[in-house]
């Protein structure tokens, strides 16, 4: 897929930077392999759930990968100075609270559940790493109990 094809985000920064991940992502993989593409609706809100073996890599391939924009799931610790929450926020991510991140913020999801709501009624895909965390191992790691 070309992302010509990629209907507009509301990300300045994500719709400027999916053109030049598609081409890096051609100059660094000589294949990419996608199954089951056909069965991943473009014209209905889409829930993907997949591990995170990278940290930086894994959310950018889905910027041009889907059809629809696709808003990622990132660690709200992240989102905690104003300018990276911008800078986060126009990337197309937004922020989820982990325990580990401190209990009381947790209490924030709610609003976070809340948008993504809004944002799959929108027509959006919005992405969740199931394992919580980036890592090197070549396997995948257990799920979080978020996810379910």
């Amino acid at each position: 897929m070309h992302y010509k094809n990629i209907r507009k985000s509301t990300g300045w920064i994500y719709n400027i930077l999916v053109p030049f991940v598609h081409l890096e992502y051609l100059m660094l993989f000589r294949k990419l392999f996608i199954y089951n593409k056909k069965g991943i609706p473009s014209d209905k809100p889409v829930l993907i759930a997949a591990n995170h073996p990278t940290a930086f890599i894994d959310p950018l391939f889905f910027c041009f990968s889907f059809d629809p924009p696709v808003y990622n799931m990132t660690r709200g610790d992240i989102f905690r100075k104003p300018f990276y929450r911008y800078l986060m926020e126009q990337c197309n991510m937004f922020p989820v609270y982990r325990q580990r991140d401190g209990y009381e913020s947790r209490d924030r999801n709610d609003g976070v559940f809340e948008y993504c709501e809004k944002k799959m009624l929108n027509g959006v895909a919005v992405n969740i790493f199931v394992e919580g965390e980036h890592h090197l191992d070549k396997r995948v790691l257990r799920l979080q109990k978020g996810i379910a």
